[in-house]
């Protein structure tokens, strides 16, 4: 049976598309521009912004994510390796200190020792980047958070606008892969509605084209497990009219998530609105 969505659904699905990222999982190949982000993009949990072809696979390192933020929206990108995970590494990474943002009114908890950045596209659309830190410029970045700022229309006036918690994560976080014939290992492992937000916690394998000439039979393959912890909310500009979708999203590999799972807690646990 098909299943139809209510247009504000959709209206939905498309705020999110236009960034790439949450609920877009991209070819790490993917060479993307600004103008490669449509504000209608269609929602494909495997399908690239645009590729080519002759890049080849391989993880973004920390020097090539921070030279190359006008595509680095789309930060939820796959990343086909990854180091064995150190508990020297989770130590320092548990130091947390507030990051209040004082346009919207919230504040969370952020590790201290992570590296900010930020991008703004086109549509007064935004993200904010914290990455780990890593002395080593070339390392691969596989544990990453970022918000992402999308404006919208007057008459969404509430998260219930776009509809439930669950109607939500159906319509832009559980698999699609079905929906193309190309399986998919996405899992929802909890959604819940509180404090004036929606919170996710799923897990999702990437699938990507093979490399031409790799002499692979298949079309299309797995990459590494990744796991993701994501808070929606709608909030107001605190000196402006109208309100924002802001999605807060941590990631990291399925491997390490085990070791990190205890500071993305704190993290989800520490979002709260502020008086400015």
């Amino acid at each position: 049976m098909a299943t139809f969505f209510q247009p504000r659904f959709l209206a939905l699905v498309v705020l999110l598309s236009s960034f790439g990222i949450t609920i877009g999982f991209q070819n790490s190949r993917t060479h993307a521009s600004l103008a490669s982000f449509p504000s209608s993009s269609r929602l494909n949990h495997h399908a690239p912004i645009t590729a080519d072809q002759n890049l080849p696979m391989r993880q973004p390192s920390r020097r090539v994510f921070f030279q190359s933020l006008p595509y680095a929206i789309a930060a939820s990108s796959v990343f086909g390796s990854v180091a064995s995970f150190s508990p020297a590494n989770a130590a320092s990474l548990t130091t947390l200190e507030p990051y209040t943002d004082s346009d919207y009114s919230f504040r969370l908890s952020i590790p201290a020792s992570w590296k900010k950045s930020s991008q703004t596209l086109s549509g007064r659309r935004r993200a904010v980047f914290f990455t780990a830190n890593n002395d080593d410029e070339t390392a691969p970045i596989d544990t990453l958070m970022y918000i992402a700022y999308t404006p919208i229309r007057d008459d969404f006036t509430s998260l219930s606008s776009f509809g439930s918690v669950d109607q939500v994560a159906q319509a832009t976080i559980l698999p699609k892969g079905e929906l193309g014939g190309q399986s998919d290992d996405s899992q929802m492992l909890s959604a819940t509605s509180r404090r004036n937000a929606y919170y996710f916690d799923y897990t999702s394998t990437p699938v990507v084209p093979v490399e031409a000439g790799s002499g692979s039979g298949s079309l299309m393959k797995k990459l590494t497990p990744l796991h993701f912890r994501t808070i929606f909310t709608l909030l107001p500009l605190t000196a402006g009219a109208g309100s924002t979708l802001v999605t807060i999203t941590m990631q990291t590999t399925e491997e390490k998530y085990g070791g990190l799972k205890g500071m993305f807690d704190e993290i989800v646990d520490s979002f709260e609105r502020v008086s400015i």
